[in-house]
């Protein structure tokens, strides 16, 4: 905007944060050097811009699949935190009428198991957006009304489960639950709940910190049983997705095939979607024409391991794979089933 200014100060390490997050992508400013940056390796999904469902549906899609790729057992989780992001991210489109796009980013700390996921717009503000329906008389009764089931600001729009069900799933997680609007936060920490007051912001903002090792079954919650819930998720979505596209691409996966990490995470998310997958997986090799032992190895070796050798063929099929790759592929399986049989 002609005329205005941005200043961003603050320590290096999270003006650096900012900038891998594409804070300043976003704003239009000049990206400092940076010679150590590193990419986002599925750590972290950047600042997403939020201003219609299309980018509420990618950006769930995002943090589902950045889940299903960090850690084992990810799909246990999967359901839960897709319902509770699509709702918060669909009520900056439903709700906030802001004149500028809402923000979605997530992060996963893989030390604690941690799932981070903030959501902000610089809409109208809960008490406002309320108000429509009922007499509001402050921020706080507005956030407490904003978390209570069946609470919305015209049943035209919604149901009122969106902040509820989220709250409900991040005390059955044990999680924490930060919600701010106008001059007020409610903070959500396990089964204690309290009031604070902040600094005047425009908008709502919430931030989420949930414990992936926790899995939520939203079968056991009051979502389900409020017609909160469908029972179709990201799994079985991404599992037809599949199918229509003829399998999954190693290249369009890993940023590389030199080593176990991008491995590592390709075959997480194949084994968090197989059991959701009526025909075999395809797993494309093409436009591969090497790949390290480590990286076959930590993809291939350990599904054989894990699922035995009629695995492949049967519940995964490969394509493309040229002979080189073959033949180390045949080779660290069978290191891996050698091993298995001494053991």
């Amino acid at each position: 905007m002609a005329g205005c200014s941005i200043s961003i100060a603050g320590p290096q390490i999270k003006i650096d944060h900012l900038i891998r997050l594409g804070l300043y992508h976003h704003l239009g400013l000049d990206t400092p050097p940076m010679p150590d940056a590193r990419p986002a390796a599925g750590r972290y999904i950047p600042l997403q811009m939020i201003s219609g469902g299309p980018e509420v549906l990618s950006v769930t899609n995002a943090i589902c699949d950045l889940m299903l790729r960090r850690y084992d057992g990810a799909r246990a989780f999967v359901p839960a935190v897709e319902w509770m992001t699509y709702e918060i991210a669909d009520n900056i489109v439903l709700h906030a009428q802001a004149q500028s796009p809402g923000i979605v980013c997530a992060q996963y700390y893989e030390a604690g198991g941690r799932l981070e996921i903030s959501v902000v717009d610089l809409g109208r503000g809960l008490k406002a957006s309320l108000s429509e329906t009922r007499t509001v008389a402050d921020d706080t009764a507005a956030l407490k009304l904003a978390v209570t089931r069946g609470v919305t600001r015209s049943s035209h729009v919604g149901q009122g489960n969106g902040l509820a069900g989220t709250l409900e799933i991040a005390r059955a997680n044990g999680g924490t639950l930060e919600l701010c609007s106008g001059a007020v936060m409610l903070q959500q920490i396990a089964d204690k709940q309290a009031f604070a007051t902040v600094p005047r912001m425009p908008g709502t903002g919430i931030v989420l910190e949930l414990d992936t090792r926790r899995p939520v079954e939203l079968r056991q919650t009051e979502i389900a049983g409020g017609g909160g819930w469908r029972d179709w998720n990201y799994l079985i979505a991404e599992g037809e997705r599949l199918a229509e596209r003829g399998g999954l691409r190693v290249l369009d996966e890993c940023p590389h095939v030199a080593g176990r990490p991008p491995a590592q995470a390709l075959r997480r998310k194949i084994e968090a979607l197989l059991p959701d997958l009526e025909q075999p997986m395809v797993l494309d090799f093409d436009g591969i024409t090497m790949a390290s032992s480590s990286f076959l190895d930590e993809l291939l070796g350990r599904l054989v391991e894990a699922h035995g050798p009629e695995v492949l063929g049967t519940r995964i099929q490969l394509k493309n794979v040229q002979p080189l790759i073959q033949r180390l592929a045949e080779n660290v399986i069978g290191q891996r089933l050698a091993a298995s049989r001494e053991r």
